[in-house]
């Protein structure tokens, strides 16, 4: 996991141990994008993106499950 201009790159497995760290990256201001680069990552992971209110940018595997799940506030 990496920081790139205004995006969060994810591109290494993530389980739910790293889930603390991803929420403080999260909550930067400067972090308007995350590029999801890895499929393997943990429940947990997903919905702390899901519930990120930033856009997520998702090839592969993951893309049908951030297609297809709308977050309501």
């Amino acid at each position: 996991m990496r920081i790139e201009n205004n995006c969060l790159i994810i591109d290494e497995p993530l389980g739910d141990d790293k889930i603390e760290e991803l929420v403080v990256a999260l909550k930067q201001d400067e972090i308007e994008m995350i590029e999801l680069q890895s499929d393997d990552i943990s429940s947990g992971i997903l919905q702390v993106l899901w519930c990120s209110k930033k856009k997520v940018e998702v090839e592969g595997f993951l893309s049908k499950f951030f297609d297809n799940v709308k977050v309501i506030d």
